[in-house]
């Protein structure tokens, strides 16, 4: 399977995160680095603002409970929950890492 991205779609995400954005903004500095595409989702939210450390470590104590009971608990499922991040701004960041993490694949594959 062929895990590349048009540039259509690529700009389809940008726009909805936008959105997401505008509708939501961060409530701390943002501070993205330049890897983004390899960041967990929970760091990759306090990068942007929508979270701070302590935040993010009470969502991943939380997690880390529900696991020990035998549950699986997905952290953007916690977050929103916890209502730390509205699921608008869960949901694009999600698509916005996805394509991250394709297009810098597609950058970096070898050519056959």
């Amino acid at each position: 399977m062929d895990a590349t991205i048009s540039a259509s779609h690529a700009i389809s995400v940008a726009q909805l995160f936008e959105r997401a954005i505008q509708a939501h903004p961060p409530k701390h500095p943002a501070t993205l680095p330049a890897n983004r595409w390899m960041l967990p989702l929970g760091v990759y939210l306090v990068s942007l603002g929508y979270l701070t450390q302590q935040q993010l470590q009470a969502a991943l104590d939380r997690q880390a409970e529900a696991r020990q009971r035998g549950a699986s608990e997905p952290l953007g499922t916690l977050l929103v929950q916890m209502d730390l991040v509205d699921p608008q701004v869960v949901a694009a960041v999600i698509l916005v890492q996805m394509v991250d993490r394709l297009m810098f694949h597609s950058i970096t594959r070898p050519s056959p």
